[in-house]
């Protein structure tokens, strides 16, 4: 279960950035996560904390 919900935090996230028109760069700047760390947790590398999720919802338009 957790793989599943990890893949669907990856998609739901890297759909938000899209549909902004942001690059990983744009998304780490405004939410003050790394592009690296992004990176991993929209490829379903790594699993997000909920400290991370709420930096990267945090993040302004």
């Amino acid at each position: 279960m957790g793989n599943d919900l990890d893949q669907r935090l990856a998609a739901r996230i890297r759909t938000k950035r899209n549909t902004r028109g942001w690059l990983l760069f744009d998304l780490a700047a405004r939410s003050g996560v790394s592009r690296g760390m992004i990176h991993k947790v929209e490829r379903g590398d790594s699993s997000p904390t909920a400290s991370l999720l709420a930096k990267l919802s945090g993040a302004s338009s």
